[in-house]
């Protein structure tokens, strides 16, 4: 059985908070990612940023229940950052 979701209201002001600051300029991935947890956070989606443990490394947001990872987000920084993309 198929079903079909119908996007509410809230769906839509996320979808076009997420497209509108999401598409300015950011100096680095950390400006970029700390951005987009405050919009999902704005939105009632709670993603935090949190080291690994036993690593150095920190994810840009995730989402835990007991102590598991459900969802990690991994934000990347606009196109022509580096330099390095042919269409920038």
């Amino acid at each position: 059985m198929t079903k079909s979701y119908e996007p509410t209201d809230e769906d839509n002001k996320l979808v076009m908070a997420l497209s509108g600051d999401m598409s300015g300029f950011f100096k680095d991935e950390g400006e970029r990612s700390a951005k987009f947890r405050e919009i999902l956070r704005d939105h009632g989606i709670d993603l935090t940023a949190s080291t690994i443990e036993y690593t150095k490394y920190t994810t840009d947001g995730d989402m835990r229940r007991g102590g598991s990872l459900y969802t990690i987000a991994e934000v990347k920084n606009e196109i022509g950052s580096k330099g390095a993309e042919p269409h920038a």
